[in-house]
This record gives structure tokens, sequence and C-alpha cells, in this order.
């Protein structure tokens, strides 16, 4: 997945831009991950129930919100 992303933003494979496309893809899934993990849990302590989630434990929005966060952090790079 992280390859066809930063193909699709026009890194070439092989090169130093590539590579630092891939380590920032990797550091910012595993961000929010950890932020929608925190989300949830203080979500369900305040309501004393677990709420559902698509199969990531993201929501649509943050996904959204993930992939606009990527693009304006590699469009600096390029």
């Amino acid at each position: 997945m992280d390859r066809t992303q930063c193909s699709n933003f026009g890194f070439t494979p092989g090169t130093d831009a590539f590579a630092q496309c891939m380590q920032k893809t990797a550091i910012h899934r595993d961000e929010m991950d950890v932020a929608n993990r925190n989300y949830y849990a203080s979500q369900n302590a305040a309501t004393g129930s677990k709420k559902d989630n698509n199969k990531n434990g993201l929501s649509v929005s943050a996904d959204i919100n993930a992939v606009n966060a990527i693009s304006e952090l590699l469009s600096s790079d390029k």
C-alpha cells in the first residue's frame, strides 16, 4: 500500500525521496493508529460502552485526514 501511495504521489522507487516517503507514510500510519486507539479508549471509558469501528479501527474522516496530512508532508519534500 505504501509503495503504491508513494508512487502515486510521483516519487520514483529506488530514490531517496521515495524512501523518505515510505518512512513518513509508515510513521504517520503508526501515529494515527495510536491516536485512534487512544481516542476510542477515551470514548469507551466516557460512555462505558464499546463503539463499532471499521476493521482498522479508523473512522472514514480519520482516513481522509491521514491522506491529506501525508499529502501535505510529502509535497513539501518534492
